[in-house]
């Protein structure tokens, strides 16, 4: 009895264990995501700085530093 007791209890521990996996997981993969968002945000903000500055738009250019733009931005070409 005491057998199938200690058996039941490691099933349900390797059975919590394997949720607490899926979730963490599942976790990660939404920061993950976040984190991409951000980059491409971040990018995006970027490339409309460099045509901004292409293009002599000097209102567009203060606008995009004054919001926290990197001066030093350049093309990844570059």
């Amino acid at each position: 009895m005491a057998h199938a007791a200690a058996h039941l209890k490691k099933a349900r521990e390797l059975e919590l264990h394997s949720e607490y996996k899926a979730l963490q997981k599942a976790r990660e993969k939404r920061i993950r995501q976040r984190e991409k968002a951000e980059r491409k945000r971040q990018s995006d903000s970027n490339t409309s700085f460099l045509r901004a500055a292409r293009a002599g738009n000097t209102d567009k250019v203060l606008e995009f530093l004054k919001n926290g733009v990197d001066i030093g931005t350049c093309n990844q070409s570059l």
